[in-house]
């Protein structure tokens, strides 16, 4: 789930939502909502700043693409 990644990535770069929602751009309660699986489906527009705030692809945040 998009949600559990964007979480897990933020806690490992010590982010709050409050820090990744300046960073990205993407309102706080958005990030929120994401990452307790209110919203399920991310919106282009939302993925590719979370995924830059957080150093990241986007693929790895839709899970295509693992780790490396």
């Amino acid at each position: 789930m998009v949600g559990e990644r964007i979480k897990e990535r933020r806690k490992a770069l010590n982010l709050t939502q409050i820090a990744l929602a300046e960073k990205s751009g993407v309102p706080q309660y958005h990030i929120s909502a994401l990452e307790t699986g209110r919203v399920r489906e991310i919106q282009s527009n939302t993925l590719r700043p979370l995924a830059q705030a957080l150093r990241i692809s986007s693929d790895w945040l839709l899970e295509i693409e693992t780790p490396k």
